[in-house]
């Protein structure tokens, strides 16, 4: 576990003339030393990528009325793509988007499986074939919120860390990719 500290203090020793006085002990105790800053720096990335992805975690908000308290990953996708507009007790169903980047960029590539490109020219076909009206949509997270919390049975889409006032988080069955 020693080896590449010491080698590092070594090359460090000849490269910039270190005084040859430090003893074998001495280089030791300093490669113990580098080698637990360096393990600790290391043990320290390791976990900010988990952070990062923690708070780009999408949320499924949804309007206190709605009667459920989970949805299938594939109801997310049906939903966001227009093709699902009841909840499966015949109420109807009205769909936020947040279009907050690059927010709903990760969402639709983790939940409805495409870019934000392919989403945006979906809905222009839908819309201008007349086969759909435009979804809701707000930039703001706290615009969703509150847009959902006002309209029966609505469901939107929220990044993690947003304050949820009066609307329910849906838990998602088949979780994240």
């Amino acid at each position: 576990p020693f080896f590449l500290p010491l080698g590092i203090i070594l090359v460090f020793r000849i490269k910039y003339n270190f005084p040859s006085s430090l003893s074998v002990e001495r280089i030791k105790q300093q490669a113990s030393v580098m080698y637990r800053v360096v393990f600790l720096i290391l043990l320290s990335i390791s976990f900010l990528p988990v952070s990062c992805l923690a708070e780009d975690r999408p949320l499924i908000i949804a309007n206190a009325d709605v009667p459920v308290s989970q949805i299938e990953r594939f109801e997310v996708r049906e939903i966001y793509l227009g093709k699902r507009r009841r909840w499966n007790s015949g109420a109807s169903l009205r769909f936020i988007v947040c279009h907050q980047r690059p927010f709903i960029e990760t969402f639709l590539e983790r939940y409805v499986g495409i870019t934000r490109r392919e989403y945006n020219n979906y809905w222009q076909k839908l819309v201008f074939s007349g086969k759909s009206r435009a979804p809701e949509s707000y930039y703001s997270p706290d615009d969703v919120v509150r847009a959902v919390r006002k309209t029966p049975g609505a469901v939107g889409i929220v990044p993690n860390g947003t304050s949820l006032l009066n609307v329910k988080v849906l838990s998602v069955i088949g979780g994240e990719q």
